[in-house]
């Protein structure tokens, strides 16, 4: 074997530059000097290395709640969830595709994005929004604050009715302040007719209708109640 030198190549695993190795008579060989196109992959190699960490702490909308991080925006991604999943919503969106109204509602994000935003601000410590609205999307066709008075007058007719049952009955929002007083006095007139023969105690009535009321809010709701205020209504305009 010959006194020259013997060059081998070799391959750094950590930044796959090339290093060098050499036997015999190594003073002979001068080692190969880093080119620019190396200098210009470890950039690369760095840069993208940078970014691939940098995309582990970087969310997007597409992550859902957790892409987000302001309460509104969270409050938005919830509501698109509930919103399109919702049968009622989707009737809603038919409804107002074949409408010829071009300013519908029910067609335009950023509006309804705005309404739930809105409603957010003013219920959103007590109430739902997304699961309210989606149950009963005609919400979002009010006024926040007209929806706000709304509820507050149900709190105040209604014993025992918070935020949490509010999303189960969220038809109630939609009845304004005097159709939920007739329907109030309709259920303890109904009350009163379970008094047969006479001997009706008004003040029991009463807190029996509150009681019923309490357990089911939705009784406001029932067809015998509509009826009873129906026929209230005859008899005032007969009189």
């Amino acid at each position: 074997m010959n006194n020259a030198a013997v060059f081998v190549v070799r391959r750094c695993y950590s930044c796959r530059c090339e290093r060098h190795s050499y036997h015999h008579n190594r003073s002979s060989v001068v080692p190969r000097k880093k080119s620019n196109d190396d200098n210009n992959n470890n950039n690369g190699i760095f840069i993208r290395n940078f970014d691939d960490k940098r995309a582990m702490h970087i969310k997007s909308a597409g992550d859902g709640i957790d892409g987000v991080s302001g309460e509104e925006d969270k409050v938005v991604v919830r509501f698109w969830h509930h919103f399109g999943s919702s049968k009622k919503c989707a009737e809603k969106r038919a409804s107002s595709s074949s409408s010829s109204s071009s300013s519908s509602l029910f067609r335009n994000p950023s509006e309804l994005e705005a309404r739930v935003r809105r409603l957010h601000r003013y219920l959103g410590h007590n109430v739902d929004v997304p699961m309210t609205v989606a149950n009963v999307p005609e919400i979002l066709e009010l006024d926040a604050e007209v929806v706000c008075k709304r509820l507050m007058f149900l709190f105040k007719v209604i014993p025992s009715f918070n935020g949490s049952k509010v999303s189960k009955n969220a038809t109630l929002l939609t009845l304004e302040r005097e159709e939920v007083e007739r329907r109030v006095n309709a259920v303890v007139e109904l009350e009163k007719k379970k008094w047969v023969g006479g001997g009706v105690d008004a003040e029991y009535a009463k807190e029996c209708a509150k009681e019923r009321m309490m357990r089911n809010p939705s009784v406001l709701l029932l067809d015998s109640v509509t009826a009873q205020c129906n026929a209230e209504e005859k008899l005032v305009q007969h009189r």
